[in-house]
């Protein structure tokens, strides 16, 4: 073969390669914690429900962990009208009356979106009865929870749910959830499909942590 050939050849191969590097260096940040979500437009309860079988997989993408302070974990879903919708649709199947979510559903609808004025985030967090005290699951005891965005906004919780508590050996286990508005203190839209990252801040005597989720980037604006 012709040295210019394999010149030819070499070069070609080594853009392939870089090539191949690159979708692989996207594909891994566009999966698991670093996947890009898309927010949700309309915060109605839909027409159409999810398979319910897909619940888990839903729940999973918009789920994020973290270590706080010492021996402690939390785990946060935020939790967009498509995760409630998968959630209910799921529920729904379990009952003894699997179909669609009826009248009850859509009351706890309204409760968890009040008309598309506040975003909840799910939080599950776990501590070590060694080294805390049951009292530090209550997130009403000296924690602080804000949201920030990619803009720099920050917004406080307008509500803070009541504590549900799990057994476990090892742990104390605790379930709550935090609802953040979707508008700033001056009427402003904060959290719309144009929002590219939202950041979640949890400080308190055991320790601080922060999960991140990031959304889409839109090749045209929709709001």
């Amino acid at each position: 073969m012709a040295p210019a050939r394999v010149c030819y050849d070499l070069r070609r191969m080594k853009r392939l390669a870089s090539g191949f590097l690159a979708v692989a260096a996207i594909a891994g940040c566009l999966s698991g914690a670093h996947a890009y979500l898309d927010l949700s437009e309309d915060y109605r309860p839909p027409r159409e429900f999810p398979d319910p079988a897909s619940f888990r997989d839903v729940e999973d993408t918009w789920l994020r962990n973290a270590p706080l302070g010492l021996e402690g974990h939390i785990a946060a879903i935020l939790e967009d009208p498509a995760v409630y919708a998968a959630q209910l649709a799921y529920e729904a199947s379990r009952s003894g009356s699997p179909g669609r979510p009826g009248k009850a559903a859509e009351q706890g609808w309204e409760a968890m979106f009040k008309g598309g004025s506040r975003l909840p985030i799910r939080i599950r967090w776990r501590f070590n009865k060694h080294f805390h005290r049951q009292a530090t699951l209550e997130p009403t005891s000296g924690w602080a929870f804000t949201l920030t965005d990619d803009q720099g906004n920050t917004l406080l919780p307008v509500e803070i749910g009541s504590l549900a508590t799990t057994r476990d050996a090892a742990d104390w286990v605790g379930e709550f959830r935090v609802w953040f508005p979707r508008t700033t203190i001056d009427g402003r839209r904060l959290i719309t499909t144009h929002t590219r990252q939202l950041t979640l801040h949890v400080a308190g005597r055991p320790g601080d942590a922060q999960v991140m989720w990031r959304f889409r980037p839109l090749l045209e604006g929709r709001d």
